[in-house]
């Protein structure tokens, strides 16, 4: 491997980090706004009506359907747990 293809290799690195970086802020932001609308929506019997047929239908139709393993489930469990408030995380 010569200088310049080491350099060329940096920069992709880098700017794959500055997509991370991106991703990432755009996630959080994305998790404050569903949290911030789950909160606001918790007592809405037609919010958790819905938000209960979204889980199951994604639990149901496209994890299970899919190659997906028990972490990968797991992980999504958590991660609806992260995005609800404490009464709603029964669903």
């Amino acid at each position: 491997m010569n200088e310049q293809q080491f350099f060329k290799i940096l920069d992709a690195i880098d700017g794959m980090q500055q997509i991370q970086a991106a991703i990432l802020a755009d996630t959080h932001a994305m998790f404050a706004i569903v949290r911030a609308l789950a909160d606001a929506n918790a007592e809405n019997p037609v919010f958790v009506a819905s938000l209960k047929h979204q889980v199951e239908h994604r639990l149901t139709r496209r994890l299970n359907a899919a190659e997906i393993n028990d972490k990968q489930i797991e992980d999504f469990r958590e991660s609806l747990k992260y995005l609800l408030p404490q009464s709603l995380r029964d669903i």
